[in-house]
């Protein structure tokens, strides 16, 4: 069965997001971004604990790094702890 023009427009018309919708969809996923982000700097971070197994005071400051990230700058707190960690700032 073909549809008329007019009722695929007002189909597509009745489907399209409010600004508030499209809003949260974006919102959504810019957080799902960040997620997966943080996501990948965490295991990198893991990755770096366990390649100094010979310096114990690197992973102790690494740890109290990441501990202190809130979870609102959660990205560029852990990736500040990184880059300190491998350019020898961190201790």
């Amino acid at each position: 069965a073909k549809i008329p023009s007019m009722d695929k427009r007002a189909a597509i018309e009745k489907m399209k997001m409010s600004p508030k919708e499209y809003k949260r969809v974006v919102k959504m996923h810019e957080n799902w971004y960040a997620q997966a982000v943080h996501g990948l700097l965490t295991a990198y971070a893991k990755k770096m604990f366990k390649t100094h197994s010979h310096n114990p005071h690197l992973q102790k400051a690494l740890v109290a790094c990441l501990d202190a990230v809130s979870d609102g700058n959660a990205v560029k707190e852990t990736a500040d702890c990184l880059t300190h960690s491998f350019d020898g700032t961190l201790v």
